[in-house]
């Protein structure tokens, strides 16, 4: 008596059984209804059997297990793109049919693949643009920002550049970081820690490093350990002759930052603070105007009414401008700034050192001269 074995259709899938003699010739194995059938059964591309095939966007047909024992090889064989097994065709297998056709290993496998190809392509690209293009503005840009001109972003990955003020930076995309670090601003302690920078956003060497007078917010690191040649000298000349928020140290101009009024709110900070004196309105007085229409370093003649930058100061006015009056005054603190920082710079100071900050005094002086012409004028 002949032996019998189960074996399924190659186009319906249905049971068949077949005697072992049979078996044996590996010969497509058909049901009853698809031998029947009118026309003859589809041909796998691969095994060239009938078969219920699986149709392809590039009009190429294969059965089921064929298409998945060719893929499960390419990925076993470390490839990541798994094309149409028809000779000379190109043709990329879907992605949904892949998840179909593959076994959940195979499927994890083929990802790795793929992310493994990315990272060398991504890598061997940069290295070549580097190698072949040194002076290319990608490369250029890069270097630049490495030099510590401009930090990324923490949320959009965006360059933002500093030009001057604190580490306080916010994105257009709104968010707040520290440039210094490049984390978020809330909640961590870089300038917590280290309150002191001076104009390049490097620590001072020294750690007994003088406070800088509060009115005119000088940076305390150009001192005499810092001031050797004349380009550390215009450095500190620079950081001396700018405007900055008492608390972030957020430099602001008159131009853009003036309003009408004395009493000045930081856009970094919650901070408001006198222009007068450079120091932060006390919020406990209620009203932080209160300290700036009777500041004691706002000038003789403006002492009860000098809060506003225009004429309508709420009492009698005297010649010449509120704006007159404040730019002289901002000029002879400058002037006096520059004349206690030459007088702390130490004997190892170079001589152009020196004479950059004197001419930066002279200047101040005449700034200070021009600002005030004769009464009534």
């Amino acid at each position: 008596m002949s032996e019998y074995t189960r074996q399924s259709c190659h186009v319906c899938r249905r049971a068949v059984w077949k005697d072992a003699e049979q078996a044996e010739a590996k010969r497509a194995v058909l049901c009853a209804a698809c031998c029947k059938h009118s026309e003859p059964p589809p041909i796998c591309g691969i095994c060239y059997d009938p078969c219920r095939p699986v149709h392809l966007g590039c009009r190429h047909s294969f059965c089921e297990d064929c298409l998945r024992t060719t893929a499960t090889v390419a990925i076993e064989e470390g490839r990541s793109v798994l094309s149409c097994p028809e000779p000379g065709c190109s043709r990329t297998l879907a992605e949904p049919l892949l998840r179909t056709l593959l076994p959940e290993a195979a499927a994890r496998r083929l990802l790795e693949n793929q992310n493994a190809r990315t990272r060398d392509w991504s890598r061997s690209i940069l290295e070549g643009a580097a190698l072949a293009r040194p002076d290319a503005p990608e490369v250029r840009l890069v270097a630049w920002a490495r030099g510590g001109h401009a930090q990324l972003c923490p949320r959009c990955y965006v360059l933002v550049e500093k030009s001057d003020g604190c580490h306080h930076i916010q994105c257009p995309c709104g968010q707040h970081f520290c440039f210094a670090c490049g984390k978020e601003w809330d909640g961590h302690q870089c300038l917590a820690e280290r309150p002191r920078f001076n104009s390049q956003g490097l620590l001072p060497e020294s750690a007994e490093v003088p406070a800088a007078p509060p009115s005119l917010a000088l940076a305390a690191p150009h001192g005499s350990s810092a001031l050797v040649d004349a380009a550390s000298a215009r450095a500190a000349v620079a950081h001396a002759l700018t405007l900055k928020c008492p608390r972030c140290q957020r430099a602001f101009a008159m131009e853009d930052d003036f309003a009408d009024c004395f009493c000045l709110r930081c856009s970094s900070c919650p901070c408001m603070f006198c222009a007068w004196c450079l120091e932060e309105c006390p919020a406990t007085s209620g009203d932080p105007h209160s300290h700036v229409l009777d500041c004691p370093r706002a000038p003789a003649d403006m002492r009860g009414h000098a809060l506003y930058l225009a004429d309508h100061n709420g009492g009698p006015h005297v010649p010449p401008h509120p704006r007159r009056k404040f730019e002289q005054h901002w000029a002879a603190a400058q002037h006096t700034a520059l004349a206690r920082l030459l007088e702390s710079i130490g004997d190892e100071t170079s001589a152009a050192a020196r004479e950059v900050v004197r001419e930066a005094m002279a200047a101040a002086g005449e700034r200070a001269a021009a600002a005030l012409p004769e009464r009534g004028r």
